[in-house]
């Protein structure tokens, strides 16, 4: 059986290395989590930001992280941070460290190929000054001390410029970024401290470090162990000697499948299948597991390129940094685009092989399918512009918003219907996930207002958590916690679920009665809000458009009840005295210790002028001419002519 490894391991995945308070906290909580755990799932367990302490502890007493309370150890952690302490310039009596590079990564994936289980780099690496940590395993369970801290000496022989905090016995090892498999099965014997005492007496050093035993485990008989990795001379690694890009742009998918060894996997939604793909390891694909090295798509003379896992994803990217390449960055999609000099669909569908995914829709997801492409088909078309003129209007700015949230839902559609109507187009995404799709020049404020209109205009429905089905309300949860390790904005991370609606006759003609109603009700999208739509229409309509708002029972605040007040008194005061007064007019006297900016002072006018209007009975039109010399209104005269303002009156 796979052998597992007992250490303590924290439950918390931090994205940067811990600092302050978070350092005294986290050194009292590691006691409590121990684990047995293979090798494979604490590297993973790692770049996912968990830290670590590689011992375990006695049960006698009280149990804390200490040299004390030590009981056993078979993990060996060598720190590599390339820096020097030399005394500070400004200050003789202090020291600073400053970068002394003395392993680089490339050398360290060379140097312990045979000897470690892996290497990831901490949080502070960087390409020009790597920082990393090199983690092996003991061919047993050591139980002494000694031994351990004679093993951890005979590192420091060999590499005098490790970190040598790491000898110290319960030390914490932080978790890190990026992971550099070598291979799980590796092991090496413990240095035993009799030994190394006896050599000594001799006469000799401590042994060489090339005859330390590499051994093998039971790991071998339950999973086949990572491809060996040699570094040619252009640094770039050779999986099995093996050429891989000429294994890619021959489509040898037998050669790939021996290489790669990837597991069958089934997926139904189009989504599922291309996050898979863009999260396998890009560096065993491409043949590739140096640092930094030489671009595959462009003549380099000297390593430009890297490979790495973005930070807002589980995407692993290629980027070429050279001036020469116009490549840029792009993932393993990108890359088979420009191997195979394919278009996107076609890379998928070999990518699909290599990984052996199947794809599958089900009848009714194609179904679902054609009608979103057929939604999209007609808002694009001039039938749309004629046929629905008002609403046409309306969204005519936000059509491409519409059609991307079509895309969406056909990406994310499931491969069942939820509901009794198989017509409806079930699904949820996150506002961050349209904030990509819909282009990151959009807030994400912009972007739910535009969403909440086609709610309003009941192209798409919105539903509230108490009508959204058991099994998908698991699945989006499990989304969320996900999604808030990369990204610490929770409006980024709100998870919304929707139905999308084809666009029937009863839909239009709905959709046309709403724009009429949104331009009768004097509402912007500056103010588009709950209370806007609470004021002028009703609670039960903002809580349909706004469901995520209603079901906390919001309630109008009483800032926004003073600033409505105010504007009241002002609007009536200008009309008691004149007869009639603009919405420019009102703002202009509305007292800024209530109202303390220009700006919400128009958003508070928009939100409220359809309800102030009916509760005085206020008309608003727009002045003309004859008009305004009836009523002796003067007209608006700017660099641009005569204009002439839409007054507010009493009937």
């Amino acid at each position: 059986m796979i052998r597992c490894l007992k250490l303590l391991l924290d439950t918390y995945p931090f994205s940067k290395k811990p600092t302050g308070s978070e350092i005294p906290v986290l050194s009292n909580r590691i006691s409590k989590y121990p684990v047995d755990i293979t090798a494979a799932e604490l590297a993973q367990e790692i770049v996912k930001g968990k830290t670590f302490v590689p011992v375990t502890l006695t049960e006698v007493g009280e149990k804390k992280r200490a040299q004390l309370n030590w009981k056993s150890q078979e993990i060996i952690c060598l720190d590599f941070d390339n820096e020097k302490s030399i005394p500070d310039p400004d200050n003789p009596k202090k020291k600073i460290k400053v970068k002394d590079i003395k392993m680089t990564l490339a050398a360290a994936l060379e140097e312990f190929k045979d000897t470690a289980m892996f290497i990831y780099t901490s949080f502070s690496h960087k390409p020009d000054h790597p920082k990393f940590r090199v983690v092996f395993a003991l061919e047993k369970v050591c139980y002494s001390s000694n031994d351990i801290i004679s093993t951890y000496n005979y590192f420091e022989s060999k590499y005098p410029y490790i970190d040598t905090n790491c000898s110290e016995v319960a030390r914490m090892f932080y978790g890190g970024k990026e992971l550099f498999e070598l291979n799980y099965s590796n092991r090496i014997p413990i240095v035993i401290a009799s030994s190394i005492n006896k050599s000594k007496n001799n006469g000799g050093g401590l042994c060489d470090f090339d005859s330390i035993r590499v051994l093998s485990n039971e790991y071998n008989s339950h999973q086949n162990p990572p491809s060996k990795v040699i570094i040619n001379s252009n640094t770039q690694l050779n999986i099995q000697q093996d050429n891989m890009l000429e294994y890619i742009k021959s489509k040898n998918i037998d050669r790939l499948h021996t290489i790669l060894n990837p597991n069958a996997v089934d997926f139904y939604t189009y989504s599922e299948t291309v996050e898979h793909i863009k999260s396998q390891d890009l560096r065993l694909f491409l043949g590739i597991n140096a640092p930094t090295f030489r671009c595959i798509f462009h003549d380099d003379n000297s390593p430009s390129a890297s490979i790495f896992k973005s930070d807002k994803s589980n995407d692993i990217l290629y980027c070429c940094n050279s001036s020469n390449c116009k490549f840029g960055t792009g993932n393993v999609i990108k890359c088979v685009e420009w191997l195979l000099k394919c278009n996107r669909l076609q890379a998928l569908r070999f990518l699909r092989q290599v990984y052996k995914i199947g794809f599958h829709q089900t009848e009714w997801q194609k179904e679902q399918i054609e009608f979103l492409d057929e939604n999209i088909r007609y808002v694009q078309s001039e039938e749309f512009s004629y046929s629905q003129p008002i609403q046409y209007k309306l969204i005519k700015n936000y059509i491409g918003d519409l059609v991307n949230f079509w895309s969406i839902a056909k990406d994310y559609l499931p491969p069942e219907h939820y509901s009794s109507e198989q017509s409806e187009v079930l699904f949820y995404a996150s506002i961050g996930h349209f904030n990509k799709v819909y282009g990151k020049n959009k807030s994400v404020k912009r972007l739910g207002d535009r969403l909440s209109l086609f709610t309003y205009l009941k192209y798409i429905k919105k539903l509230k958590e108490s009508e959204i089905p058991d099994r998908m309300l698991k699945e989006s949860k499990k989304y969320i916690i996900k999604n808030k390790a990369l990204n610490n904005q929770d409006s980024y991370n709100l998870i919304q679920h929707y139905v999308a609606y084809p666009l029937t006759q009863d839909v239009l003609v709905d959709a046309e009665d709403k724009a009429l109603e949104y331009r009768n009700s004097e509402f912007t999208m500056k103010a588009w809000s709950w209370e806007t739509i609470a004021r002028t229409l009703n609670e039960e309509e903002a809580n349909r458009v706004f469901p995520q708002m209603g079901g906390k029972k919001t309630k109008i605040r009483e800032k926004s009840h003073k600033m409505t007040t105010e504007i009241e008194i002002v609007g009536m005061k200008l009309i008691s005295e004149n007869g009639w007064t603009t919405e420019k007019e009102i703002l202009e006297n509305v007292d800024l210790t209530i109202i303390t900016s220009k700006t919400g002072k128009e958003r508070q006018m928009k939100k409220i002028i359809f309800e102030f209007m009916q509760k005085y009975g206020l008309i608003k039109f727009q002045l003309n001419k004859k008009l305004s010399a009836e009523l002796g209104i003067p007209p608006t005269v700017t660099e641009n002519g005569v204009g002439y303002p839409r007054i507010i009156y009493k009937k």
